[in-house]
């Protein structure tokens, strides 16, 4: 995005880039940067923070106010302190390790947040979410031999999916959580989070080089080292 900024300024379109990595933007130059100290994926911050979200927004757009010949890169001033409760679960789960059970209630909340908001980022498998559940099952080994010719950038867009359902579904309501407290919850308390982690161990050992490459992405980083998984 910081490159693409300076074709739309040579066409006399301002910008502005939030920036979530930011030596990135350190050596791109984007003519308007602002970097925000939160996870990838979130540059406007904590799902369902609206204030929050709207005060990342309404700073990003007063760096339009820069028209000099060099470029602006400034540090949001983070001076919200996320409630990081490690205990937190937004719904009861059934407990251990049966991803087609636990999936019957997460589905559950996940409909009641669609009905709350009316719009989703689930899609990106094409699939039905009942169709994710059971082929990520059937990957983790006791499925159908056909499961393992499923191609490798399938696999990472139903995990993505996977994802997206569990934290949409944690979000329902009114009440605002940590990103924190949303991937302690998903990494460590939820089958499918085990499956990923599973997964992720599996792809990297195996002889398929195409699920050798999208493992780096499965897990993020940080809880990369939470679950103390191989990097």
């Amino acid at each position: 995005m910081c490159a693409l900024a300076h074709y739309l300024e040579a066409e006399g379109i301002a910008t502005v880039v939030i920036s979530l990595i930011r030596l990135h933007s350190e050596k791109t130059r984007p003519p308007r940067g602002l970097f925000v100290p939160f996870e990838l994926g979130r540059p406007m911050g904590n799902p369902g923070d609206v204030v929050g979200q709207r005060d990342v927004l309404m700073q990003a757009l007063s760096l339009l106010q820069h028209v000099g010949p060099e470029p602006i890169l400034k540090d949001y001033p983070d001076t919200v302190v996320a409630v990081s409760d490690t205990t937190w679960q937004p719904f009861d789960l059934p407990g251990g390790a049966d991803l087609i059970k636990e999936f019957a209630v997460v589905q559950a909340a996940y409909d009641r947040s669609l009905a709350e908001t009316d719009r989703t980022t689930f899609g990106n498998s094409g699939l039905a979410p009942g169709e994710v559940v059971r082929a990520i099952g059937d990957l983790l080994g006791s499925g159908p031999k056909g499961a393992k010719r499923v191609p490798s950038k399938l696999i990472r867009f139903m995990l993505d999916d996977l994802k997206t359902l569990y934290f949409e579904a944690a979000c329902q309501g009114d009440e605002v959580r940590s990103s924190a407290e949303l991937g302690n919850w998903f990494w460590h308390r939820t089958a499918a989070g085990k499956a990923i982690a599973t997964l992720r161990s599996e792809f990297l050992t195996g002889d398929d080089k195409g699920r050798r490459k999208i493992a780096a992405f499965m897990v993020p980083g940080e809880w990369v080292d939470h679950l103390g998984l191989e990097l």
